[in-house]
């Protein structure tokens, strides 16, 4: 059995999946949340780079591009919007 069975077999035993659509449906929402963390460090370095107190101040990309997360999700931003 190769790794991949391994692994897919242990997902599926874990989360008590047996359908491959259900596995492929969790192989997408871990794509999408790489590529939203790959955008949002993408921001904060961009942030980081444009204001050079951020720079001073010797904070990391992470926790610019965290911050940004945080203010423009659902629990600070989505609040806002629906209020």
């Amino acid at each position: 059995m190769g790794k991949e069975k391994v692994f897919m077999f242990a997902v599926r035993h874990e989360c008590g999946e047996s359908e491959e659509g259900e596995y492929m449906e969790a192989v997408e929402i871990v794509g999408f949340a790489l590529v939203v963390i790959s955008i949002v460090l993408i921001i904060g370095k961009w942030i980081r780079l444009k204001v050079p107190v951020l720079q001073r101040l010797f904070l990391p990309s992470s926790i610019i591009g965290g911050f940004f997360a945080l203010l423009f999700g659902p629990e600070v931003l989505g609040r806002i919007i629906t209020q």
